[in-house]
């Protein structure tokens, strides 16, 4: 029951780096962004820490997986699958490629209203 809590939690942490990845992408992305936000250093602090933490969770994942007894060749793959799986499942939840398409606009990818009407003001009349 433990190994089962403890590959429930594993899973919780790839689904949990998922979203943080595509929500970086939109806040470097964003036009409206800080100027902090703007400069190299801070591209590439994300880019580290995505990639640390990226390799961090497949690697407790991979424990986990080995741990509930299956082997490495089996493993690897399921390892593989889950994290490709919850991108495309989050994309499609999140609307990822329209917030994609409102920040190459020049509008803000995180404002709630997502229909794919223009949030430009227009003219009245």
């Amino acid at each position: 029951m433990a190994i089962f809590a403890e590959l429930f939690l594993e899973l919780g942490m790839v689904i949990g780096t998922v979203l943080l990845i595509e929500f970086l992408v939109l806040l470097f992305r964003n036009p409206h962004r800080s100027k902090w936000l703007r400069s190299d250093f801070a591209q590439t602090t994300a880019a580290l820490l995505l990639v640390a933490v990226s390799c961090l969770v497949f690697a407790m994942f991979m424990t986990g997986l080995l741990g509930a007894g299956l082997d490495v060749f089996a493993a690897l793959p399921i390892a593989v699958a889950i994290p490709v799986v919850a991108v495309f499942v989050s994309m499609k939840l999140v609307g990822f490629r329209e917030r994609l398409r409102r920040a190459d606009a020049g509008l803000s990818p995180f404002q709630a209203h997502l229909s794919g009407a223009d949030d430009r003001a227009t003219p009245a009349g």
